[in-house]
């Protein structure tokens, strides 16, 4: 099992959203948008997922803002 320890519990499962080069949401050439969702399908948080130029990968949580 996902470990995300935000203490909702842990992730039940993974939905990816997207697919594509760049979606727009950053500076990072995102490939992948995942949503780790907890046991009831609600999402609990999005991650971007990208290549990195050493042909890793790298995820990133953006928060939102609210002004």
């Amino acid at each position: 099992m996902l470990a995300y320890d935000d203490g909702r519990g842990p992730v039940a499962s993974v939905r990816v959203q997207e697919r594509g080069h760049d979606l727009g949401y950053s500076d990072e050439d995102v490939v992948r948008v995942v949503d780790l969702l907890d046991r009831k399908g609600r999402r609990m948080v999005q991650v971007d997922v990208w290549r990195t130029p050493d042909s890793g990968w790298r995820a990133g949580v953006w928060m939102q803002c609210i002004d």
